[in-house]
């Protein structure tokens, strides 16, 4: 046991060494660093690295040792049952005793680390502050905003979109794009996309505000609900309602007003257009007649000054694409995609497929 003490005391006296305090055992009995100096981080976490390493090596000594003095037990000094041999109570008693000792030296190194764990993360944050302080001081002055907080990420850099963007659409700072709704287009979404359904009073050729400062659109963003194809999904080749198309009333507009919705509800006008197979299944398109005035005025216009005598009633034709439900909700098909006259009457060459004409005539600019 006196050979195991001065083992222990060795120990210490290097942990001590190597943490900067002085040799021997303190009061507390525990170790204590200097107060008169200041060691360098990285000297520390190899110190403590170090330290970790004797630790563990000192106690698989201890344990080896113990496990040695174990089996070197009288086998005489068994049970009597022909068993195992009864390990003598001291051996023991030591064995628990190095456990202890090994584990209050563990539990130390991981409270030191922590200390030094924390004084690292100060120092890299302090660091980190100054060179952003030093960077800041170095740039010359570009505004007279105030500069960022210290810790703070710095903003990013600002792209100016066209001039008259955040008039009718979003100005993306990031990069200098001006995004438009479906009812405008152009670099500042100055132009409209539906200039014949607007309620203003303005046409394809009119100023950018209206007399009454009214910039809206007539919405028939109903065209492409299911309520509006309801009861139409799966029309068969031989179904009566392909003799007899039905009309639909929507509202008192304008057929350009129409055909200009369709044109943006069909996704005809995107950035990226949809594109279409070749066939489609006659079961899967449906066909309406929209009821609408055949006038050149908007619809702003039309209802201020009324309808003219004599106008002339007409339809545009919408066909949707409804695959079997719930597939997905009517996706409106571009204007003379899909021939009316062969929705109507099947050809027989085609019993199962419409055939999509490939360019569709753009009524439109």
């Amino acid at each position: 046991m006196s050979l195991r003490r001065n083992e222990d005391s060795e120990v210490e006296e290097e942990e001590a060494a190597l943490l900067g305090a002085p040799t021997g055992r303190v009061g507390d009995g525990g170790r204590r660093r200097s107060d008169s100096r200041e060691p360098a981080i990285d000297c520390r976490l190899a110190a403590l690295l170090l330290l970790f390493l004797g630790v563990a090596i000192s106690a698989a000594s201890r344990i080896a040792a113990l496990r040695l003095a174990a089996s070197n037990v009288d086998p005489a000094a068994s049970d009597g049952g022909g068993g195992y041999s009864v390990v003598p109570e001291i051996v023991l008693k030591g064995l628990a005793g190095a456990v202890r000792m090994q584990a209050g030296a563990v539990d130390a190194l991981l409270r030191e680390s922590r200390e030094v764990g924390t004084e690292v993360e100060m120092a890299l944050r302090d660091q980190a502050r100054a060179r952003e302080s030093a960077a800041a001081a170095a740039a010359p002055p570009t505004s007279s905003a105030a500069p960022p907080a210290a810790g703070l990420p710095l903003p990013l850099p600002t792209r100016a979109c066209p001039e008259g963007c955040t008039e009718h659409g979003n100005c993306n700072e990031l990069t200098g794009e001006c995004t438009c709704g479906l009812t405008r287009r152009g670099p500042a979404c100055q132009e409209p996309t539906m200039p014949a359904c607007m309620l203003g009073g303005r046409g394809a050729g009119a100023p950018s505000a209206s007399p009454g400062g009214v910039d809206e659109v007539i919405n028939l963003s109903f065209l492409v609900a299911e309520s509006f194809w309801g009861g139409l999904r799966d029309v068969r080749t031989d179904d009566p309602r392909r003799k007899k198309v039905a009309h639909r009333w929507v509202g008192m507009v304008t057929c350009d007003c129409v055909e200009q919705a369709l044109a943006v509800l069909s996704l005809s006008r995107a950035s990226a257009p949809p594109r279409f197979p070749e066939r489609i299944g006659h079961t899967e398109l449906s066909l309406q007649r929209a009821l609408c005035i055949d006038d050149p005025r908007p619809v702003g216009q039309l209802w201020e000054e009324g309808v003219a005598a004599g106008a002339k009633w007409s339809y545009v034709p919408l066909v949707a694409w409804l695959k079997p439900f719930p597939a997905h909700a009517p996706h409106l098909l571009p204007l003379h995609l899909v021939n009316e006259a062969h929705w109507v009457d099947i050809p027989k060459k085609d019993p199962h497929l419409m055939r999509l004409r490939r360019n569709p005539i753009e009524l439109l600019a």
